[in-house]
């Protein structure tokens, strides 16, 4: 208890034990409350810990990223190799449609 407070309340008309029981229950409302204040040491816990799970998170963020560029070329590989079918395809079409169309043109001269 801090002499200037209890001289205080004293002064204001109040009973020395009233005095010294009200300045009881403020400090152990204080030391209640300081108890629940985040020290240096907790924030740092804290920052440890949330460091720790970014870096974790991190990390299977890259590896799932690098599952989607594995997948991506995959179908990219895939995608070339449909292509290149096709073109096949419509080559080798046009290839006879031309082929019918220079025939027609013979048969009609």
């Amino acid at each position: 208890m801090q002499t200037s407070s209890l001289e205080i309340l004293e002064k204001n008309q109040l009973l020395p034990a009233q005095a010294r029981a009200i300045l009881q229950v403020m400090e152990s409302e204080l030391a209640a409350r300081d108890s629940l204040l985040a020290t240096r040491a907790d924030l740092l816990a804290t920052k440890a810990d949330l460091q720790t799970e970014i870096r974790d998170l991190e990390f299977r963020l890259s590896e799932r990223i690098h599952g989607v560029e594995i997948k991506l070329e995959a179908f990219r590989a895939e995608l070339k190799s449909e292509i290149q079918g096709v073109v096949r395809w419509n080559f080798a079409f046009w290839v006879v449609q031309l082929g019918a169309i220079a025939g027609l043109l013979k048969l009609l001269k």
